[in-house]
């Protein structure tokens, strides 16, 4: 038997103004990461008894009232947070969160709200459809999935043209998929909310559903990386360059360079709106605020302690003589870099997917004398040594 998470204080964990408890969400991520082996996380942006022309009109960048209310009242903000609310809260989480995490799909569970209105098949299908097509638009992918389930249920009432309009829906567009139907789940609180044990039922509907069609997974985008300026003023932390927007951890400086005196790490935003993060970087051990390491040592950003074992030896070396070797204790994306004491990568001497282990390798380009730096960076964590080229 699945345990539900337990109500805890809304605050410290909703995405959406509604997201209260952890519903069926809870289960369906332990069924996922149990059978699956991956971990999975849900961003919960729905805000309760909404209809799909409140959805429309928010994704036109309307005011819209629902429930009796306009979005503000959920949020407790003012009238000018309302605009473009539900779909905004979608839409942010598509943004801020998607790139850094990638995205499997939209779960699209909603319909209640419209057999009260009594909306028509054709008007369901237009309207759900155009939330959709904005979604792609804002995330900058046509391919991106949905799935929507057939919910008509409120107080006992059910609607055959919700349905209808849920079914046209999924018929007539290939990338969105059929979720649960969820009308015959009978453990309801009250005719309307499914609980207790009928939110395990409800995850166990949307898995099935979810297994039993493909869909396009957008893989977390690579993060940008950083690197320290050394032969700089000031050692400037800079990262990639090209996008629209930076904004440091301490608010400062929105451009690629940006001077700092403690650590750093930086968001970035692409051309279609969509948010990056890249590592944090430490000074600790490095840029010269603690005592440099003679030629035989190296030094470290990233970790307090160097848990991964990184070393190149022997130090010096001569070109194409070195090794570098290092530990991961799990699986993970790794990158080690060979960098120029400026800072510019010179060459990448792995980038992919490894699995925990004991790895070793020698560097083979012939590296002119001077100062390097090997940077291995396991997820989201960096980790760098110096190292020297003799003649």
């Amino acid at each position: 038997m699945v345990k539900l998470i337990p109500q805890i204080e809304p605050s410290l964990f909703r995405v959406g103004p509604s997201g209260f408890n952890s519903l069926c969400w809870a289960p369906l991520g332990k069924e996922i990461a149990d059978n699956l082996q991956v971990p999975t996380a849900f961003f919960n942006t729905a805000i309760g008894g909404t209809s799909v022309l409140n959805w429309e009109e928010g994704a036109k960048g309307l005011l819209t009232q629902f429930a009796g209310n306009y979005g503000c009242f959920h949020y407790g903000t003012s009238m000018a947070d309302a605009v473009g609310q539900p779909y905004l809260t979608l839409k942010n989480a598509l943004k801020f969160y998607a790139k850094i995490f990638g995205i499997k799909a939209v779960l699209w569970h909603q319909g209640e709200a419209d057999t009260q209105a009594g909306t028509s098949a054709a008007n369901y299908q237009s309207r759900l459809q155009y939330v959709i097509n904005k979604s792609r638009t804002d995330f900058g992918s046509q391919n991106l999935t949905w799935y929507v389930s057939r919910a008509s249920l409120i107080n006992g009432t059910t609607s055959a043209n919700v349905i209808s309009g849920q079914n046209n829906l999924i018929n007539a567009d290939p990338n969105v998929h059929p979720g649960p139907q969820t009308d015959g789940i009978s453990i309801r609180q009250d005719g309307t909310h499914i609980y207790m044990s009928g939110l395990t039922q409800h995850a166990t509907l949307w898995r099935t559903a979810i297994y039993a069609t493909p869909s396009s997974l957008f893989s977390a985008a690579v993060a940008p990386t950083s690197n320290f300026i050394m032969n700089s003023p000031g050692y400037p932390l800079q990262t990639v360059a090209g996008y629209s927007e930076y904004r440091w951890n301490d608010f400062s400086a929105p451009a690629a360079s940006h001077i700092t005196t403690g650590d750093g790490f930086c968001y970035v935003k692409d051309v279609n709106g969509n948010w990056y993060v890249s590592p944090k970087y430490l000074r600790t051990g490095f840029c010269g605020l603690v005592p440099e390491a003679s030629p035989n040592e190296s030094s470290f950003i990233g970790v307090t302690e160097d848990q991964y074992l990184l070393k190149v030896s022997p130090n010096p070396s001569l070109p194409r003589q070195a090794n570098i070797t290092f530990k991961v204790k799990q699986a993970g994306n790794i990158r080690v870099s060979i960098l120029d004491e400026t800072g510019h990568t010179i060459e990448h001497i792995v980038d992919g997917r490894f699995n925990a282990g004991n790895f070793e390798y020698k560097i083979q380009r012939g590296l002119r004398p001077g100062t390097y730096f090997c940077h291995l960076q396991v997820e989201m964590v960096g980790v760098t040594r110096r190292f020297f080229v003799a003649e």
